[in-house]
């Protein structure tokens, strides 16, 4: 039971999401509106995936009210736990910045 705790602390389980759930490619938030792409690694012409199998998912976001292309990107890499998804606490703070946005899922 102490280990099931441990283990439960020390990595708590995967907050998951469904990809059907990404449908919206544009979104205008607090008046700023944001593209997002999604596509899957591939080196040499070949999917990227782990010793299980699974495919890294990434996701690159970016503004579409600013008349300059971003000069810079930030790779937001979430936390234990956590996905891509979770860039959706600062990303509007980044885009306001002019960053292009980029996150993927570790696949652990």
């Amino acid at each position: 039971m102490i280990q099931k705790l441990a283990n439960y602390i020390i990595r708590p389980p995967r907050i998951k999401y469904k990809e059907e759930g990404l449908d919206v490619n544009e979104y205008i938030i607090d008046g700023c509106k944001i593209s997002r792409e999604d596509f899957n690694v591939h080196w040499t012409f070949k999917k990227v995936v782990n010793f299980r199998d699974e495919i890294i998912k990434t996701t690159v976001y970016y503004s579409e009210n600013e008349k300059e292309k971003p000069d810079l990107g930030v790779f937001y890499c979430h936390g234990n736990s956590g996905n891509r998804i979770s860039v959706s606490e600062c990303l509007l703070h980044l885009i306001r910045k002019n960053f292009l946005v980029i996150t993927f899922d570790f696949t652990g």
